[in-house]
């Protein structure tokens, strides 16, 4: 009669059955479960466009990921390349991580600047002169996990910003 076999063990039992698309009923799927918000402070070395020196200063970001592989944020940073540039900035970001192994702590990504705004502070003189600039550009970096906390270096490139690299140091919640 119908049912399980006599001499059928526990594990068999339990053993991921093929649906009709081929996928396992049981196997994780990709991103289930991983929602985080993550929060982290460092420092960033910049070349702005129209001072054409080296800046460096502090960045913080604010991102939520949706899983493993999507995630969006904040990002809100200031630098001064100690002669007449302070830049402030407020920008938004979209990333795609690679997929890694569960085990693997490693997760690199690409970043895309959706939307961001830039204000300079420029010395002429005794004046000061505050211009508001839209920022764009694309950026790519790696998270390295130690349990709940990371290390992130990246590099960026776009418009203000020529190129810019850093690192934050961040804790993440799931």
């Amino acid at each position: 009669a119908g049912g399980a076999a006599p001499n059928e063990t526990a594990a068999e039992k339990a053993a991921p059955v093929a649906t009709p698309s081929g996928n396992k009923a049981n196997a994780p799927q990709i991103g289930a479960g991983t929602e985080s918000y993550s929060f982290g402070l460092g420092g960033e070395a910049n070349l702005l466009r129209d001072s054409k020196r080296i800046g460096v200063g502090i960045a913080g970001t604010a991102e939520y990921r949706v899983n493993r592989r999507i995630g969006a944020g904040v990002r809100v940073a200031a630098s001064h390349d100690f002669k007449e540039t302070m830049a402030e900035e407020l920008g938004f970001f979209a990333r795609l991580y690679f997929l890694s192994p569960p085990l693997q702590r490693l997760n690199p990504f690409v970043e895309m600047g959706i939307g961001a705004a830039m204000m300079e502070q420029i010395k002429e003189g005794e004046d000061l002169k505050w211009e508001t600039q839209v920022m764009v550009g694309l950026g790519l970096g790696v998270r390295i996990e130690i349990n709940q906390f990371y290390l992130e270096p990246y590099i960026r490139g776009g418009v203000p910003f020529l190129v810019g690299t850093g690192l934050i140091f961040g804790y993440s919640m799931k």
